[in-house]
């Protein structure tokens, strides 16, 4: 019997509170004066002066064919996608069962040709047809005979194949055109991040901070490596990144291995930890944005307020910010764009890391009582903006330049998970388990 390890989930939320006094009539006696946000951060946004007459260049967008595994490729970098300026909704499809209080959507969809891959918070995988939204199979990744987790697994594609690691402490691989399970194996633990594949090999992070190498042709487990146990950390975690034979592994305590693909051989390692922690969450040094290889250069975004760029063979810092986050990052040609943990959105430079521009984005659902946290989820570079989601079940599209606000559209629902660009398609997978898609 698997031993599952339990996991402090805390999620991050600030809350306000007031003193009320009562005379007479237990009458409320109203405040003078203009409400602000008390909010607390450790985040800097010192804007760099000789950069005021930058002008930003992104790549050309592109036609995207292949959102293969979390973060769109194994290295976790995609060009500008192209897609409709003028999107409109043109179907819904329900997945299964979505989050709720005992249940928990962790990673968003992958996609392949014509086709969208899903896995819902109980463990359900679905293909559904990316022209009509229509459901093509869908397989139960879990034995009959078990009672399910309540934290959705994740999806990666590779040759003709879905690999699915789950909260069952399970990898599995299925045939992506009939649904048929093929293999599954154990892990040590349950997984809660979405897998990468690559050489051949399937690259699994459990939420004991274990890294679990799988052969993709038999699930045969070849070799694994070990970070340090966490007590405490935030609701699901990070995809490895691979680029030339290297794996860049993150943890949720903090620590990242870069490793060679073949054997698991160390090549470097370093430790992210924010210099300002104000309180016990933000203290946590929970790596859950995945990193990401572009180049010769390795980002990586740590919750406890740090942002890093290394070196890619030696693992030496090029450049260190107090900003953290628990997305991941959009590069496109000289440009970072991410989200922060306070809700700004932020434009550095990708080799030095100097900020052009930060955007605050909207922080409360109401604003007045400054409550309901709102959380974004993205960003992803579509033609020259920033399209990011959120749990206000609103969409925006932001100006790469300046990040001021070009469009903004409902949703059917909340969103929380990062959206995707495939064909011209965006696909945002709702809180509800809902798929929507739109052209």
């Amino acid at each position: 019997m698997k031993q599952l390890y339990n996991f402090i989930i805390i999620f991050a939320a600030l809350a306000l509170s007031g003193c009320e006094t009562f005379m007479g009539k237990k009458e409320k006696i109203p405040l003078e004066g203009h409400r602000e946000a008390v909010l607390l951060s450790s985040e800097e946004y010192s804007l760099d002066d000789s950069l005021k007459n930058h002008i930003i260049k992104l790549e050309t967008s592109e036609v995207n064919q292949t959102w293969a595994m979390a973060g769109g490729n194994a290295h976790h970098v995609m060009r500008p996608l192209l897609l409709n300026p003028d999107f409109k909704l043109i179907w819904e499809k329900d997945i299964g069962q979505g989050s709720s209080s005992e249940h928990r959507l962790l990673n968003g969809p992958i996609a392949v040709e014509n086709n969208v891959y899903t896995i819902d918070s109980i463990g359900l995988i679905s293909s559904i047809n990316l022209t009509n939204g229509e459901k093509v199979w869908e397989t139960h990744s879990i034995p009959s005979d078990n009672a399910s987790q309540p934290f959705g697994g994740g999806l990666a594609y590779d040759q003709g194949k879905i690999y699915a690691a789950t909260a069952h402490a399970e990898v599995l691989s299925l045939d992506a055109k009939t649904g048929n399970i093929l293999w599954r194996s154990p892990t040590s633990a349950p997984v809660r991040a979405a897998p990468t594949v690559s050489d051949g090999r399937i690259f699994i992070v459990t939420i004991n901070n274990q890294l679990e190498v799988f052969n993709e042709n038999d699930g045969q487990l070849l070799w694994t490596h070990t970070g340090i146990v966490e007590a405490a950390g935030l609701l699901g975690g990070a995809s490895p990144a691979i680029q030339t034979g290297v794996i860049v592994a993150p943890y949720s305590s903090g620590e990242v291995f870069a490793l060679r693909v073949e054997n698991g051989y160390p090549l470097w390692s370093e430790t992210l930890q924010g210099s300002k922690q104000l309180d016990s969450v933000s203290a946590l040094s929970h790596i859950k944005a995945r990193p990401i290889i572009d180049k010769n250069m390795v980002f990586l975004v740590s919750h406890s307020g740090r942002i890093s760029a290394l070196d890619m063979r030696s693992g030496q810092p090029i450049w260190n910010r107090d900003i953290g986050g628990i997305r991941t990052p959009a590069i496109s040609g000289a440009y970072l764009f991410m989200l922060t943990n306070d809700n700004h959105l932020v434009c550095l430079l990708k080799e030095t890391g100097k900020i052009l521009w930060a955007k605050q984005l909207e922080q409360f659902m109401d604003h007045e009582k400054q409550q309901g946290k709102i959380l974004w989820a993205g960003p992803l570079i579509v033609n020259d903006s920033l399209l990011i989601t959120g749990s206000n079940k609103q969409g925006l599209l932001l100006s790469v330049k300046d990040g001021n606000e070009l469009r903004r559209f409902e949703l059917p629902g909340r969103s929380t998970l990062s959206p995707i660009v495939i064909n011209k398609t965006l696909l945002i997978l709702l809180d509800n388990g809902t798929l929507v898609a739109y052209q």
